[in-house]
């Protein structure tokens, strides 16, 4: 398939800061939307980064698209050969990888939202949430270091906290503690941004 436009990465590259939370939600709940799907048939990603994130242009819409299932593993009970990829073999992007992947443990779909934790925190503050000096360093921070507070500018829109709670559950250690599964996750993620729905999670004291 030809695509015209332009990866999120480079998107995100461009911009003077971090977008609008607007903007956040409808990439996020677009993302979700394709891993509610990939996840119904028994694909994991396990690699998904800002630039496997497509913004491609089609007439005066943009489309959001999920590229390379390069490293995907497909969990298909019909069949007990050989998969896409090893279970047992490191795979992925340290920057955007789950602890179990640093671990060379077999992954599911848990280690996606992960993922998609580390994605929604670039998205909020242009950087991924850890950042070491080798590819080693950034795993043992997916693996042990508690996820530091966001870095946003003084004059952005401030993060609803049910946002922020949702983020730090995407990014707990222990898949059994994340979201159940991408369907939640996007419940979850447009219940944070609606400022009625906020209010009543959160009413004021």
């Amino acid at each position: 398939e030809y695509l015209d436009g332009r990866s999120l990465g480079s998107w995100l590259d461009a911009l003077p800061g971090p977008p609008r939370l607007a903007e956040v939600g409808r990439i996020l709940g677009t993302l979700l939307d394709a891993f509610e799907v990939a996840h119904a048939y028994g694909i994991v990603h396990r690699d998904l980064k800002p630039d496997n994130v497509f913004l491609a242009e089609v007439g005066d819409q943009r489309i959001i698209k999920v590229l390379d299932f390069g490293l995907a593993h497909v969990d298909d009970a019909r069949d007990s050969g050989p998969t896409l990829t090893q279970q047992d073999a490191v795979a992925g992007t340290p920057d955007y990888m789950s602890p179990e992947q640093c671990r060379s443990l077999a992954v599911g779909p848990s280690a996606d939202l992960y993922s998609i934790g580390c994605l929604l925190t670039t998205l909020l503050q242009l950087r991924p949430p850890f950042a070491g000096g080798s590819s080693m360093d950034t795993m043992a921070k997916h693996m042990f270091a508690r996820p530091p507070a966001l870095l946003r500018p003084e004059e952005s829109e401030p993060v609803p906290p049910l946002l922020e709670k949702l983020r730090l559950d995407l990014l707990a250690k222990v898949p059994e503690r994340r979201p159940r599964d991408a369907a939640e996750t996007k419940r979850r993620l447009v219940e944070a941004l609606s400022p009625d729905a906020s209010e009543a999670r959160l009413p004021t004291r």
